[in-house]
């Protein structure tokens, strides 16, 4: 009796494949996870980055350098709080430098890598002109303040930003000033 259970068992398990009904195909597509995922801002991000690197060259051989390094904190999905610090030719020693520093707050608009912002701030900078330039040697404090508009396309953690800012009394000039806004920074 128990052989013949075993055999009757044996058979089963070698034709019941044959004769029950598979599984049937469907139409249905399985998702498949992106390798080149775009991040966006999140709440509690840091931002390190660049906002103004230039190098000016002029026809009397002057060459004025312009820097502008910057670090941020996103206080919400939207809004960050950046201080950044503004020098301007602080490597030529006979004409003039300006170091500042500021504190911005920016918005940025839309839910795709490539963001919208609109940005505003206020700084404290410090001029200072040789006495062998043409103007004359002097020194200055000053209080400036911006406003600024742009986009930004963020890959990664990588943000690429480009823009327009309009800046008051730098220099302590009582002028305001229209220049370009041209940045990369790193998020962590």
């Amino acid at each position: 009796m128990k052989k013949q259970s075993l055999l009757i068992i044996l058979g089963l398990v070698m034709v019941l494949p044959f004769i029950s009904n598979g599984q049937t195909e469907t139409n249905r597509t399985i998702p498949v996870k992106s390798e080149t995922k775009v991040y966006g801002p999140k709440k509690g991000e840091f931002h390190i980055g660049i906002q103004d690197i230039r190098l000016q060259i002029y026809g009397n051989g002057r060459s004025f350098f312009n820097f502008s390094p910057r670090i941020g904190y996103m206080i919400t999905d939207k809004d960050m709080v950046f201080v950044d610090a503004y020098f301007s030719n602080i490597f030529e020693d006979d004409l003039w430098k300006n170091i500042e520093v500021a504190i911005n707050y920016r918005r940025y608009f839309g839910k795709h890598a490539l963001k919208p912002f609109a940005q505003g701030g206020i700084g404290y900078g410090y001029f200072h002109r040789h006495q062998t330039s043409y103007y004359g040697g002097s020194e200055k404090d000053y209080i400036d303040a911006n406003i600024g508009a742009g986009l930004s396309y963020r890959y990664k953690r990588w943000s690429i930003e480009a823009g327009l800012e309009l800046e008051y009394n730098q220099f302590n000039n009582d002028a305001i000033v229209l220049k370009p806004m041209v940045g990369v920074s790193f998020s962590f």
